[in-house]
């Protein structure tokens, strides 16, 4: 790309792989860096390097993950632009040396370096911006002799408007993309046909056609993970997928499908259109609305908050947007008091035709006990049977009366219709999000002991890659311990407190499933 003239972001991207080496470029180029995995895509490998000391630690992480993710762990180094917008064009090139572009999408708004929601055209892009990265897009896969479709993308410095001189190419992605759809419905276009013909040797002449987008278009990807825990992906089966029939979707899953800890946690693509921006949005929107999907948690409310953003409603986006504070982007960490209600009636089966209570009493309602945990804090509940279909659910912080009715429960005079599931022992809420909870067992003595202060759990299954402590050793706050890989993530587990440590109880490349206790430590009286 620099030999044919392409501006490149400024970096090392040399074949010496020395790590001594590659923190002397890094210094050279300048902090903060990116490192990228030379065969990577989808942001797995890459890290942000703000300061030279902490440089091999994070060259390490990046080397790990890109092996586990690419069987390659050659890596990149360039400078990191603070406030970037990530614009990509689609090409592509026949057998008589045409290449075509059919305009480009947005697609800044991400986690992880992973995008969720793409659009076409861009918004805030001037006709003279588009016209010069498009440009550059036929030139680079001229550059290449590229036949077929493929996306060139780059990284645009945001800060101050889109100009000629602020954009950089990052890659080229050398087949369909998860976005391409967005193409599709811009352009009223069949991108695979398109691919058909070119192999067969048609020669492409398109570009006149297509002076301009047609329509504007927007995708949202729906991920099994969970917002509320930074975004941690969610294995476990799919009992319900009720998808919307009003706008395009793209799914590979459906009911009784297993989500598992081995690949990507993408569910479905959700693409609307509309003649305005604003119409697309509203009807993606809506789509995500009548989006269901039970037996993981997933990223749709997230998806409905964002779109609602007031920056994202103006146009005003970045990729380090989601990791703002924003009002609207807020996440519950914690299970409303209804969900835990109806935990607390699940656990004691009273959910569906409740059986009727043996015994009697003269003056007082019958009355159960029960405890299950939400994650590690215990949750110990009374409740009152007042009646066959009637119930007073005490719990620590309110009370709430529940009624079953035929078209729901009436939760303190409020009607709601959740679904609660049993699955592998736990007990699903599906409202306002997906709560697990896990029942306990009355005459476990040891289950009724709070213990969230002295382990640590696997917040999913997944693979124990590195092992970075040992018994004994006395550790700090936030002192990174084991790193375990899931979905081809790298997820690392650090101390919750200062302490020591009793015991590690797994080990490197061992297989973890999901709450098995990971790391002990010495209780606080010992200490």
């Amino acid at each position: 790309m620099e030999e044919a003239g392409i501006p490149v972001v400024p970096g090392y991207h040399g074949s010496d792989q020395n790590d001594e080496l590659l923190r002397a470029k890094a210094q050279e180029v300048g902090f903060p860096v990116l490192l990228k995995p030379v065969a990577g895509g989808g942001g797995k490998g890459m890290r942000v390097v703000k300061t030279i000391d902490e440089f091999i630690d994070r060259l390490a992480e990046s080397r790990r993950e890109s092996m586990a993710s690419f069987g390659n762990a050659e890596i990149i180094i360039e400078r990191l632009i603070q406030q970037p917008r990530h614009i990509e064009v689609q090409v592509f090139g026949d057998k008589i040396g045409h290449v075509i572009h059919l305009f480009e999408r947005d697609c800044s708004l991400q986690r992880r370096h992973q995008k969720i929601i793409e659009e076409c055209p861009a918004p805030k892009i001037s006709e003279s911006f588009r016209d010069i990265i498009c440009a550059a897009a036929v030139q680079a896969a001229q550059a290449i002799g590229y036949i077929g479709a493929g996306t060139v993308e780059f990284i645009a410095d945001g800060s101050d408007g889109l100009k000629a001189d602020r954009f950089w190419f990052m890659e080229m992605n050398t087949r369909l993309q998860v976005e391409h759809p967005v193409t599709e419905e811009a352009l009223d276009i069949d991108l695979v046909e398109l691919q058909l013909q070119v192999a067969a040797g048609k020669s492409l002449s398109l570009q006149e056609i297509y002076q301009r987008p047609k329509h504007y278009a927007m995708e949202a990807r729906i991920y099994a993970e969970d917002p509320a825990t930074n975004f941690l992906p969610s294995a476990g089966r799919l009992v319900q997928v009720i998808l919307p029939k009003n706008i395009r979707v793209d799914a590979g899953v459906e009911a009784g499908d297993e989500i598992s800890p081995y690949y990507d946690p993408m569910i479905a693509k959700l693409i609307a259109k509309g003649g305005s921006r604003n119409e697309a949005r509203l009807n993606l929107l809506e789509g995500l609305k009548q989006t269901e999907i039970r037996g993981v948690a997933t990223n749709i409310a997230f998806l409905c908050d964002l779109l609602m953003n007031v920056d994202f409603v103006n146009g005003n986006i970045d990729t380090n947007m989601i990791d703002r504070p924003f009002s609207t982007l807020e996440t519950v960490k914690e299970p409303p008091q209804f969900a835990l209600a109806l935990a607390a009636l699940g656990v004691a089966d009273l959910l569906e035709n409740p059986p009727p209570e043996t015994g009697f009493s003269l003056w007082n309602k019958p009355v159960r006990n029960i405890s299950f945990r939400y994650g590690d804090k215990l949750v110990v509940v009374e409740i009152g049977i007042i009646a066959m279909d009637l119930f007073e659910v005490i719990l620590p912080k309110t009370t709430v009366k529940c009624y079953l009715t035929e078209e729901g429960w009436l939760m303190n005079n409020d009607l709601i219709n959740p679904t609660v599931l049993t699955l592998g022992g736990h007990i699903h809420v599906f409202l306002n999000g997906n709560w697990k909870f896990t029942p306990v067992d009355q005459l476990d003595i040891s289950s009724q002991v709070e213990h969230t202060e002295n382990s640590i759990r696997a917040p999913m299954p997944g693979v124990v890659r590195k092992i970075l402590s040992a018994n004994r050793k006395i550790v700090s706050f936030g002192e990174p311990l084991i790193i375990m890989e899931a979905m081809k993530m790298e997820l690392t587990l650090s101390a919750p407190f200062d302490g020591v440590i009793a015991e590690i109880c797994v080990d490197e490349n061992s297989q973890v499933a999901d709450g098995v206790e990971m790391v002990i430590f010495e209780s606080k009286e010992t200490n």
